[in-house]
């Protein structure tokens, strides 16, 4: 009984951890991540210039796809990437927004980098599977002795006694 309670302690601290909030110095690196790879993609080719051809403004493709009855209409058309090409001019001023917004929605106290996560969630891990290999191992002796137990384990690491 102690050990089924311990699991569901475990289980219940796995999702506790699965579900923690990142750091906001992680936050933040992932932020700027994802504005350099709208910036990158937004940047102009100004090459052309020199060979006395215009700039190239970056492009996105636009696909709208429509059922009707047995068909489906699909269209696509590139268009100019005003987005990306925002990001890019705009790039230092975003982060530094971005940066300020993060930092008062973010709370360290609660939080967990990725190494520590995985770290804690590997111990939990670890314990859980512990407490799931004893009570197989007792199940196995109580079924040496003719009794009928319900397992709540489905591991089949446990289950086949893998190491």
């Amino acid at each position: 009984m102690k050990n089924r309670l311990d699991q569901a302690s475990l289980v219940e601290e796995i999702r506790f951890v699965e579900n923690a909030d990142t750091t906001v110095v992680t936050a933040k690196a992932m932020m700027r991540a994802q504005v350099q790879a709208l910036a990158d993609r937004g940047c102009p080719v100004v090459g052309p210039l020199f060979k006395g051809r215009h700039i190239s403004w970056p492009t996105a493709t636009f696909t709208a796809t429509v059922r009707g009855g047995d068909h489906r209409h699909a269209v696509s058309e590139t268009i100019k990437d005003a987005f990306a090409l925002a990001i890019w001019a705009s790039q230092d001023t975003i982060i530094a927004k971005l940066d300020r917004q993060i930092a008062a929605a973010g709370n360290d106290a609660i939080a967990l980098d990725p190494d520590a996560k995985a770290q804690r969630l590997a111990d939990l891990e670890g314990r859980l599977l512990r407490l799931h290999r004893t009570e197989e191992a007792v199940i196995e002796q109580l079924e040496g002795d003719g009794l009928t137990i319900q397992r709540s384990c489905t591991d089949p690491l446990v289950l086949l006694g893998i190491e």
